[in-house]
């Protein structure tokens, strides 16, 4: 094990005991969140396996007709809070390179609060990548089975190990988040490879005004298994929610390059429309992933639509169904895993997915 990976290890397991030692302190308030989603997928295709990202090394399809592991999960969260200082530890058990479902730490850090709008954070922190980056695991928080492949699969660095300055200010009527966050990390692929990601740097920055949500974000890394080694990664999205109408969506585009030095442009953008009727909510979906660049390798691109319901039948769980069409562009296998050597390109195919959510 390198010396930077027993740091962290080392790192992370005091913070996990100073959580400990908090939760065991007099004072302060102690909270216990979990969070799960049981999932059966089918994708009618024979040819590859439909995946969540590329991390997971099988899904459904080739390698299986009904996959539970492509979506389902189970987590839970310890939070401390007293005075000026608080503790967070997540841990979560779901569907990992190495075909297992080992428990890992998602977060694990601890926080001191300046003032009241400042707040600094040392440990491992989760990057506010996207509009869903908190949430992302929890699919209580969002209306379709899983958010859109075609751009969350686009920075599988969710998290780092490092530290973070959040400010909340005003701006008339908006309310502003701000967030820098440093670090590094190291992602195990499903090939086992250790992919090292050093100089992560990030700025992310909410705004908030009634039933509206502004977010954008940037991130750049190092990142050994590329050169140059230095990637780009840009995103913005837009929430509404009000009532009955959600809606939302993101643009996504990262900039990178090969082990051979050639540019490896991507760009992925989504757009979800529901409307909330009782208990019910059905929505709709189009999403779609491109490459901009030749990189000598074979494209990943492709565009998905899908229709769905979610039925709120507790007040903290649902029951979703959705459909997709999913067409990989000329060219290209999109997102698919485990391909069939010879498979003929741009084939389309259908998922159909039935889940339930819970958090508590």
């Amino acid at each position: 094990m390198r010396a930077s990976a027993k740091m962290t290890s080392l790192g992370l397991g005091v913070i996990a005991m100073l959580t400990a030692g908090c939760a065991a302190a007099e004072g302060g308030s102690l909270d216990w969140n979990s969070f799960g989603t049981l999932a059966a997928t089918n994708a009618r295709l024979d040819w590859g396996d439909y995946t969540q990202n590329n991390l997971q090394p099988h899904g459904t399809g080739r390698s299986q007709t009904v996959s539970i592991d492509t979506d389902s999960r189970l987590g839970g969260q310890l939070s401390w809070h007293g005075g000026d200082f608080g503790a967070q530890v997540q841990i979560v058990s779901e569907y990992r390179p190495d075909g297992s479902f080992d428990p890992y730490l998602s977060w694990a850090n601890l926080t001191y609060a300046v003032n009241s709008q400042w707040k600094l954070r040392i440990g491992r922190i989760g990057l506010d990548s996207f509009l869903f980056s908190d949430s992302r695991l929890i699919g209580l928080t969002y209306h379709t089975v899983r958010l859109p492949v075609e751009v969350y699969r686009l920075l599988p660095l969710y998290d780092s190990d490092g530290v973070d300055s959040n400010v909340r200010w005003q701006w008339g009527d908006w309310r502003q988040t701000t967030e820098v966050v440093a670090g590094h990390k190291t992602v195990v692929n499903v090939q086992r490879s250790h992919v090292h990601s050093t100089d992560v740097y990030g700025i992310f920055h909410t705004a908030e005004q009634g039933p509206w949500t502004l977010h954008m974000a940037y991130q750049q890394r190092r990142v050994d298994n590329q050169s140059p080694p230095l990637g780009h990664f840009y995103s913005m999205g837009l929430r509404y929610d009000d009532s009955n109408w959600i809606a939302y969506g993101e643009a996504v585009r990262t900039t990178s390059f090969t082990a051979l030095g050639r540019p490896l442009i991507r760009e992925g953008a989504y757009a979800t429309v529901g409307y909330r009727w009782g208990v019910l909510t059905p929505f709709a979906l189009i999403s779609g992933l491109q490459q901009r660049s030749n990189s000598g390798q074979l494209p990943v691109a492709q565009q998905s639509q899908a229709i769905g319901l979610r039925w709120d039948w507790a007040r903290h769980a649902d029951l979703k169904i959705q459909w997709d069409h999913v067409q990989p562009s000329a060219g290209s296998y999109g997102t698919e895993q485990n391909v069939l050597p010879g498979t003929p390109k741009g084939q389309a195919f259908q998922v159909f997915t039935l889940t339930t959510d819970f958090a508590y």
